[in-house]
């Protein structure tokens, strides 16, 4: 019972027909209520832990926050490009007046995983699923599986290959997601 309802919600986010009733805006649902609420209760400093490498946007974003913040706060305080990344990046300043940090920013996967080793940190398992199934290292991601902007990505085709049985469930409610394998 649980899977079929499954199924049937994954298939009702796939429906491209009319909707019956009123839809919710999910990105106001998700992230901008939340973040107002957060903002309101706990000021609006932000703390994350996303990478410039991990995705072009991303890399866009810190490279135009760097560059803005040199302009604006560096009058001579760095030597190089080196010292203005130290001094300067990973800090983003929002329209909203969100200031967010990202200390690792700028970190190698290698540095990630040293960083978590060295600590002992917990890893989720996933990410040693992925690797036995020979996922390359881009791949290595914990995020949402099924994105309509993302299906390309190759997100479906370790679902299918470590996940068969979640996999053949959605199947049955989105035949072309073979499409995307």
């Amino acid at each position: 019972m649980a899977k079929e309802a499954r199924a049937e919600a994954v298939a009702r986010a796939w429906d491209h027909a009319q909707q019956r009733r009123p839809v919710p805006n999910l990105h106001g649902v998700l992230i901008t209520e939340p973040a107002a609420r957060a903002h309101r209760d706990h000021g609006v400093g932000e703390l994350w832990g996303v990478r410039a490498a991990e995705a072009h946007g991303r890399r866009v974003m810190y490279a135009r926050a760097l560059t803005a913040s040199v302009e604006r706060d560096c009058d001579g305080c760095c030597s190089d490009r080196t010292d203005q990344r130290r001094q300067h990046g990973g800090t983003v300043s929002r329209a909203d007046q969100t200031v967010a940090y990202g200390p690792i920013w700028d970190w190698t996967d290698d540095q990630v995983w040293n960083y978590t080793a060295h600590h002992r940190l917990p890893v989720h398992p996933v990410y040693a699923k992925l690797r036995r199934l020979g996922a390359p290292d881009h791949a290595l991601r914990i995020s949402q599986i099924l994105d309509g902007s993302h299906l390309e990505a190759g997100r479906l085709t370790w679902l299918k290959r470590g996940w068969p049985d979640l996999y053949h469930d959605l199947r049955q409610v989105l035949p072309r997601i073979d499409e995307f394998t």
